[in-house]
Order: structure tokens, then C-alpha cells, then sequence
């Protein structure tokens, strides 16, 4: 039961303004130390400057309503309408339609140059951190969308797959490319991964990890060719089963991690036995105590095949 507290309340109205977005002043006060606002209205070319309102004011807008829990262009409304936000954190913010029209404008040249000034931001955030060493994880995601252009996705639905790329150890965004829902897993990727590699500081020691879609010769060839260590989860096709049984019952290791228990071997899959990385076999099975499960006998399955690009060329 919930106790009654016996306090006498007294409710007045009062003409102060208040707001139920409290945070987002602490966010447009990051955006303004960490230059960011600067950085924008600094773009060439991505918005004519003929009104009363900055590429920033835009762009914020709009990151702002999202973080709010907006979906939409009419959302900005809800921050554009807010008392307690209008007159102190801003005069005013573009309405939804001239919203529209400056997403109108974006092609791909103006999305390579905000995709600039994110890793800019990106790059004074790892000179602060002292990271020797970065891990880039590269995945995709699905949009559903009700747009014309939306194309039908693996999922069913109608949408986009864009690609994204993340760093690991700071915890951030650092680029991507937007992608047509019915988009094939390995498109973009190794143009992605020379992308990322150009735009972290000049020597950063890189390591990348993705699933199966990259796992194809031209990903890995580059991660070989700049000293890029990687890790790549493999389809498990039939050359890739073969080359699971042909691995010898006494190479299996047994590897205890916490409370994590499993069986790891190393071996070459056929279409790269030429100058090209060791796999490594994976089995996730938990309460192996000794021996080999009858899952690894030949023939088997295995839960998890992983490319080891330092592993190296053998």
C-alpha cells in the first residue's frame, strides 16, 4: 500500500516557463565548447544562408528532436513550441517545411562533408583519450521506410541498409554509407574500410571487426596490405565445413575464459591457402570439461568460424 505522506500541498499557477527537455541545453552547450556549431556553419555549400537561420540551426534541430524521441520533420514542432526552451536556449528554429528543404539539398557531396566534420570531432575526442590502439566495428542496420524509392529488405519490409562503422574504445560514430534496402551485405564495406582508415589520425594502429559480410578476399587483402589486424566471422559454407573436418582431433584446444567454456583449433581454408590468413575455429559450447563434443566430430557443425588476420600468412 502506498503511504500517505500528510503533507499539505499548495498548487498556484505560475507564469514560469518550464520544460520537460531539460538535457538538451547541456547537448547544445557541448555542441557550442566542442566547436561543432562552429564547424557547420563553417560547411561550403550545404545551405545558402539567405535567411535568418544557420546550417547549425538545422542540423542541431534536428539531432535535438531525435534525442527528444522525435520521428519526423513535424516533430521539430515539439522543441520549436517548447516555453521553456524558446527565448533561452534559442529565439526561434526553422519550421518543418523549411526543415524539408534543407534535407532537399543533401546529395552525396553535402553527406561527405558533414560525414567531415563528424570525424573532425571524432579526432579531438581520441587526442584528449591517449588510445594507442582503435577497434572498428563495421555493421549494418534496417530502416523501414515508406518512401517510393524504399526498396524491399532481407527482413521483408520496405526500407534502407545503411552501413555503419564505429569505434570501439571511445564509443563513437565515425562514418557510413547509406544504403537501398535490398543492398547486398558485402557492398560498400572495403570502400567504407579505406574510408575510416583516411579519416583517424596518420599511423593509428587499427583492428576491425565485422560479420560474414566481410568475409571476402578483397576486405581481408586490404587489412593485410596496411598492417590492419581483424576479425571476421565466416560463412559456414561447405568449403568452410571441410576444412573444419580435416582438422585432427588432438589440435583441438580445450580454452577456459571465467565462466565461459570452449574447444579452439586453427586451420586454412581452401580458396585462401595462397599467401592468406589463418581461420580459427571457434566452438562456443559452455560445460566442455575435456575431450571433443560429438558437435566437432566430422561432419558436424560449429558454432562460430572467425578470420584472424594476425594469425598471419602462412
Amino acid at each position: 500500500m502506498i503511504a500517505q505522506l500528510g503533507h499539505g500541498w499548495k498548487v498556484e499557477k505560475s507564469t514560469e516557463r518550464l520544460t520537460s527537455f531539460a538535457g538538451l541545453p547541456l547537448l547544445t552547450e557541448l555542441a557550442h565548447r566542442s566547436k561543432l556549431v562552429k564547424d557547420l556553419d563553417e560547411l561550403p555549400g550545404l545551405w545558402e544562408r539567405l535567411g535568418r537561420y544557420r546550417t547549425s540551426d538545422y542540423v542541431l534541430s534536428l539531432a535535438l528532436t531525435l534525442i527528444a524521441g522525435g520521428e519526423g520533420l513535424e516533430d521539430t514542432r515539439l522543441l520549436r513550441e517548447d516555453g521553456g526552451l524558446q527565448g533561452w536556449l534559442w529565439k526561434d528554429l526553422p519550421a518543418p517545411n523549411s526543415q524539408g528543404d534543407f534535407l532537399r539539398r543533401f546529395g552525396h557531396m553535402a553527406l561527405s562533408r558533414l560525414g567531415r566534420v563528424n570525424a573532425r570531432q571524432v579526432r579531438r575526442l581520441l587526442a584528449r583519450g591517449g588510445h594507442k590502439r582503435l577497434t572498428l566495428d563495421i555493421d549494418s542496420s534496417l530502416i523501414e521506410a515508406d518512401k517510393k524509392e524504399a526498396q524491399q529488405t532481407y527482413k521483408g519490409f520496405d526500407g534502407y541498409n545503411p552501413l555503419l562503422a564505429w569505434l570501439d574504445e571511445p564509443d563513437v560514430f565515425l562514418s557510413g554509407v547509406f544504403r537501398p534496402g535490398n543492398s547486398s551485405p558485402q557492398s560498400h564495406l572495403r570502400s567504407l574500410l579505406g574510408q575510416c582508415r583516411r579519416l583517424l589520425p596518420q599511423g593509428t594502429k587499427l583492428r576491425v571487426r565485422s560479420d560474414s559480410a566481410g568475409y571476402n578476399l578483397s576486405v581481408m587483402s586490404y587489412c593485410l596490405k596496411h598492417d590492419i589486424e581483424f576479425s571476421i566471422s565466416a560463412d559456414m559454407d561447405a568449403a568452410v565445413r571441410e576444412a573444419i573436418d580435416e582438422i585432427p582431433e588432438g589440435e583441438w584446444q580445450l580454452v577456459v575464459r571465467g565462466e565461459e567454456t570452449f574447444l579452439l583449433a586453427e586451420t586454412i581454408q581452401g580458396r585462401f591457402r595462397h599467401g592468406s590468413p589463418a581461420l580459427r575455429a571457434v566452438d562456443g559450447e559452455r560445460g566442455v570439461s575435456s575431450g571433443l563434443p560429438d558437435r566437432l566430430q566430422p561432419g558436424a557443425d560449429v558454432q562460430e568460424l572467425r578470420v584472424a588476420g594476425k594469425l598471419a600468412q602462412i
